[in-house]
């Protein structure tokens, strides 16, 4: 049987679409027998065209609407969309990112830094992505669209004029999100302290770029380029259209300076979380954080819970898993000397501790996540165990 021809269409410019592709190359590599036309930038018809009677077997594109009813009319076989950017209803066949996923993301991780108002802001005409990542981010926050408005760009001076603040800012992408923090501080504002701002897509050089660095969701874009291949595959052999596009969810916060900040009312409580996060990890129990505040051990717990959601233990647990993380993607130290620097008695222990809390041992959770370095931050809960070792795992995937 000959090789089944594939183009793959997307604009590798932007950090997501590098994603896809990294995911369609991990599919082809377990085996998939296809002769891949990679095409980021030419005409489709021309390069359509160009090969042998102008057929492929199928396609993925980074299309949608116009652009993308073209292409499937005139390739022979199957085209599977990996982009949200539609005005129109998304069709099928589609495998694309959860953009209410996203937004959701990022209110969450405002709304767990003690934030209580909040707004988005977009450049440009907002797309289905853009407003469902508005509809997330209302979600997270238990506000409606009045109370968290999506602002066009050239909206957000007059707004940061008259807001409220603290203010969680959430850009619908990260080029949003980095042109609002231009315009925050052209109006003399503190970032975070007055403005946290958070963007969607994690483009790492973008974020890091950015003044202050960029706090941004990061989606699982190498996913919907490995679902997007397997539906193309099974496509071509035949199988019928899923009635439904495939939503890919997944996101994470990747904490920067942007919005690194604890807005919470009760000035202790945050005393007590700051003092947390600046300790090395598994370096400090919850006495320790007891003799930092002025408070009794028990009122402070009881204040801690009922301001983060959490309990001291359970912070300082996550702390020590989110600098695991952080030395998997970001080092090339052992397993036992990671294990040693986050607090953990002994390998094995770490690794059980781990698994627990990420559902991945340390060893795969490297493998996947770098690069590019990726940090969990609210997307570990950890269960109130006595031993301090205990996780559960509540990841999006």
């Amino acid at each position: 049987m000959a090789r089944r021809r594939v183009l793959l269409h997307v604009d590798t410019v932007l950090s997501s679409s590098r994603g896809i592709v990294d995911g369609v190359a991990a599919f082809m590599n377990s085996g998939a027998d296809w002769e891949l036309t990679f095409d980021s930038f030419a005409n489709i018809h021309a390069e359509i065209t160009a090969q042998d009677g102008g057929r492929f077997d199928g396609a993925i594109a980074r299309l949608h609407d116009e652009e993308l009813d073209a292409l499937r009319r005139v390739i022979g076989g199957p085209v599977v969309t990996v982009s949200t950017a539609n005005k129109g209803p998304l069709k099928a066949p589609a495998v694309v990112i959860d953009d209410r996923d996203s937004g959701r993301a990022a209110g969450e991780h405002l709304k767990r830094r003690g934030l209580r108002h909040f707004a988005a802001v977009n450049v440009g005409q907002p797309n289905h992505a853009m407003l469902d990542r508005h509809r997330g981010l209302c979600e997270a926050t238990e506000t409606n669209a009045t109370q968290t408005p999506l602002l066009a760009f050239v909206q957000l001076a007059d707004f940061l004029r008259a807001a409220q603040f603290p203010l969680g800012l959430v850009g619908t992408n990260d080029n949003a999100a980095r042109r609002a923090l231009t315009v925050v501080e052209q109006l003399g504002l503190v970032v975070p302290d007055q403005v946290s701002v958070v963007g969607i897509g994690n483009d790492v050089q973008l974020c890091r770029l950015s003044h202050p660095p960029l706090s941004s969701v990061s989606v699982a874009t190498e996913r919907v380029g490995m679902q997007a291949a397997a539906l193309l595959d099974d496509l071509m052999r035949g199988e019928s259209v899923p009635r439904q596009p495939k939503r890919i969810d997944g996101a994470m916060i990747q904490v920067r300076a942007s919005s690194d900040v604890f807005a919470y009312e009760d000035k202790l409580v945050a005393q007590a979380a700051r003092f947390i996060r600046e300790q090395p990890a598994g370096s400090i129990d919850v006495s320790d954080v007891a003799r930092r505040v002025p408070l009794s051990r028990r009122m402070l717990e009881l204040r801690f819970r009922r301001v983060t959601g959490r309990t001291i233990h359970q912070t300082i647990a996550r702390r020590q898993i989110q600098q695991a993380c952080q030395l998997l993607t970001g080092t090339d130290l052992t397993m036992l000397e990671i294990a040693n620097q986050c607090g953990f008695s002994t390998q094995s222990r770490f690794a059980h501790t781990f698994g627990k809390a990420t559902g991945q041992t340390p060893t795969h959770y490297r493998a996947t996540h770098r690069p590019p370095p990726s940090l969990l931050e609210e997307s570990i809960t950890v269960s109130d165990e006595s031993s301090g070792d205990a996780r559960e795992s509540d990841l999006r995937h």
